[in-house]
């Protein structure tokens, strides 16, 4: 029985195929992938490139709130990911060699996803019937380990996954729409407005924090520093709070200025308050 092993990236593929056994590589429209044989049988262990699919709307968007969807390969109307059709070629042409199937992708929520979405759609295989590889590290070692150890599907993460590509979907388009259409009732104008479940409450953080740095009003405070020295050491400190009542800052400052009654043995010199920086700064106590 043949098997394929799918990765989420092309050198996670090279270092499986190399680490289980004695790899091939060849070439598919100009993406690489390994065989490897096995017990008379072949692995094929062929990567994927990131996500390889994500959702579109499957009718016009005319209303809101909108609901139909569908996962279609990443290249469909968009040249940019033109790049990822031979992937999803390859991935379709080997799944008719071979009878088990392998997600290797990264063992999250993502990667779930990924290899998930590539099996389900472009392998069309049964999910239920495939197996997961569970690695934290590419040693040979660790590698071999998931392999000979493979697990059923990561259901509670796959699930995750895609509910989260799917909210983010209806979150961002509903609300656009909405927000657009709002604009528009109230404007006349048509201005697409963007809105998502990320992007929206980051937004409105800034927005909260713009306006809090605006109606900040500064309030003049004393930091009280020292500096002293003994058997030719000198040492820096800071009181352990900054004051806002400049009495009680000038209390201690000037408890600390008739330090010899005390400390008979210290003394105090060139004792000044910088009023430029608001500070109170103490030099040069003398312990003898």
């Amino acid at each position: 029985m043949n098997t394929l092993i799918l990765t989420e990236k092309p050198n996670v593929a090279e270092k499986i195929a190399n680490f289980i056994g004695k790899s091939k590589k060849n070439i598919y429209e100009g993406v690489k992938y390994y065989e490897v044989d096995h017990q008379d049988n072949k692995i094929y262990v062929v990567s994927a490139v990131g996500h390889l699919y994500k959702l579109r709307q499957s009718s016009p968007i005319r209303d809101y709130p909108f609901f139909d969807v569908e996962w279609v390969e990443t290249f469909k109307n968009s040249k940019k990911n033109k790049y990822v059709e031979p992937y999803v070629r390859l991935i379709e042409d080997i799944s008719n060699k071979v009878d088990i199937f392998i997600n290797a992708c990264d063992y999250d929520i993502e990667g779930s996803v990924i290899g998930h979405n590539a099996l389900v759609y472009a392998a069309k295989t049964d999910i239920s019937k495939s197996f997961r590889m569970k690695f934290s590290s590419l040693t040979k070692d660790e590698i071999i380990s998931a392999y000979e150890n493979l697990n059923p599907p990561d259901y509670p993460m796959i699930n995750a996954g895609l509910a989260r590509h799917v909210l983010d979907w209806y979150y961002g388009i509903n609300t656009s729409k909405a927000m657009t259409e709002s604009l528009k009732k109230v404007s006349g104008r048509y201005v697409t407005l963007s809105a998502g479940r990320v992007q929206t409450p980051t937004l409105k953080f800034l927005l909260e924090r713009e306006i809090e740095i605006n109606n900040f009003v500064s309030e003049p405070y004393w930091i009280l520093s020292i500096e002293f020295k003994k058997n030719g050491i000198e040492v820096k400190a800071s009181y352990q709070e900054e004051f806002f009542d400049e009495n009680k800052a000038l209390s201690i400052f000037n408890n600390i200025i008739n330090i010899s009654e005390y400390f008979p043995s210290a003394q105090v010199k060139n004792a000044h308050v910088d009023n430029r920086l608001i500070n109170f700064i103490i030099k040069d106590i003398y312990f003898c």
